[in-house]
């Protein structure tokens, strides 16, 4: 299958290059889970693997969703299907169990970040051009791939709905201080040695929410200070956007997926895209993109 290369070197590390063919970026398009179905059964009969790096042959690392394909999205069901084959292949990525590096050599916006932060580690390309971030309340919707989800479990609630809620994007060094990447290098040489060092120092990665006890930075949200916290939250959102769905819906899933287990956190997530992918404001905004 095209859109992807595979190359294994002698230290058994795979390199997944990706690049969609005819597109001049990647996207998570109509082909995109049955690729990522071959990747992972590539990986997954591999013997002695040590790692695998996620690469980008594009001068972006990963664009996101398909807005083509959102905008086909006509009920529930169809857009929490969606979500769901997408979480399925992301969370084959993160248990592996073997460790798996992102190298994001420019842009890693919407479901290209949720991409990233499904691997156990990311190290990231200064540049001009290197953007991270969740667009996607800009369009009506929520990260349906797991980022609400993933983000609020690594730096916690607090940290993670102003770059939610307000499509926030940033650049390799503020990615790096706010622990959304393990590492920011200024060449691609540098990338894949710090991707490959980040192998060697986790032969066995485990995600902090895939432990025992897993343990949500900054506490749970219906307790002490961050109580107060989501609740000013609530009552700021409405005054600043009224009734527009997307907010209220990131603020919610987010909310209510800190205080459940990742699994349940990530179903409640699918939940709440599936309802913003139907709704009149995200169709008009989805149109208004594909017309720009």
């Amino acid at each position: 299958m095209s859109g992807y290369t595979y190359d294994k070197d002698a230290t058994v590390i795979v390199t997944v290059t990706l690049d969609k063919p005819d597109k001049p970026v990647n996207l998570m398009d109509a082909q995109f889970g049955a690729t990522m179905d071959e990747i992972l059964a590539r990986l997954q009969a591999e013997e002695d693997l040590k790692g695998v790096i996620i690469a980008s042959a594009k001068s972006t690392f990963f664009a996101g969703g398909d807005i083509a394909l959102l905008n086909t999205l006509e009920d529930m069901p169809a857009a929490y299907k969606l979500s769901e084959e997408l979480k399925r292949r992301l969370r084959g990525l993160e248990k592996l169990c073997k460790p798996v590096v992102a190298a994001i050599n420019g842009a890693a916006l919407g479901g290209g970040l949720e991409l990233a932060l499904a691997c156990h580690g990311r190290v990231v390309l200064r540049g001009e051009k290197t953007k991270l971030g969740f667009p996607e309340v800009g369009l009506g919707l929520l990260p349906g791939a797991g980022g609400v989800v993933r983000l609020v479990r690594m730096v916690g609630l607090k940290k993670a709905l102003p770059y939610l809620m307000q499509g926030t994007r940033i650049d390799a060094d503020t990615a790096l201080k706010e622990g959304w990447v393990d590492a920011a290098v200024d060449t691609p040489e540098e990338m894949f040695a710090a991707a490959r060092q980040f192998i060697a120092d986790h032969p066995e990665p485990v995600k902090p929410w895939d432990q025992k006890r897993e343990a949500l930075p900054g506490g749970k949200p219906y307790v002490g200070p961050l109580a107060d916290v989501v609740l000013c939250k609530f009552a700021h959102t409405f005054k600043a956007v009224g009734r527009e769905p997307a907010p209220h819906a990131i603020l919610a899933a987010a909310t209510e997926g800190a205080m459940a287990g990742f699994d349940a956190a990530s179903r409640i997530e699918s939940r709440y895209f599936a309802k913003l992918a139907v709704t009149d404001e995200a169709k008009q905004k989805l149109s208004a993109f594909l017309a720009a």
